[in-house]
């Protein structure tokens, strides 16, 4: 059984037993029996939420399936990609991103520039890569 960080002997700390998924803490069936216990049920979802889970399990249903094939990374073109929905009323019409990008995207311009280096920030403003809506241009 591999190595790891979270629950490095290697067995359940609910049950004891060793466990059967690789890099996880706790063995199948107590995963199971945890997520049944503290997942929401779909009728207690609301609307938007049900919307948003139904267009998920229909675009990994047509992924599993080879339907839908991963794409590159539409940012910077790497091949981790993560599926990204503009609109959730159409389940097959993603963005292809990495987990990078998929954060920069859901952070907005602002957090973004803050996350980088002061040489960086130099650099973005020098290049006016990022546009605050203080000098937006008309």
């Amino acid at each position: 059984m591999p190595f790891s960080m979270r629950n490095p002997t290697g067995t359940c700390p609910r049950c004891g037993a060793p466990r059967d998924r690789e890099d996880q803490g706790y063995c199948r069936p107590c995963h199971a029996a945890y997520m049944r216990e503290n997942r929401k049920r779909y009728s207690e979802l609301s609307d938007e939420q049900r919307q948003k889970a139904i267009a998920r399990a229909y675009a990994r249903t047509y992924q599993r399936r080879g339907r839908l094939a991963q794409q590159p990374c539409e940012g910077c073109g790497g091949d981790d990609a993560q599926k990204h929905h503009d609109d959730y009323s159409q389940p097959l019409s993603v963005r292809w991103l990495c987990q990078s990008c998929h954060a920069a995207h859901h952070l907005g311009p602002v957090k973004r520039f803050s996350r980088l280096s002061l040489k960086e920030q130099a650099e973005a403003l020098a290049n006016d890569e990022f546009e605050f809506p203080s000098n937006r241009r008309a």
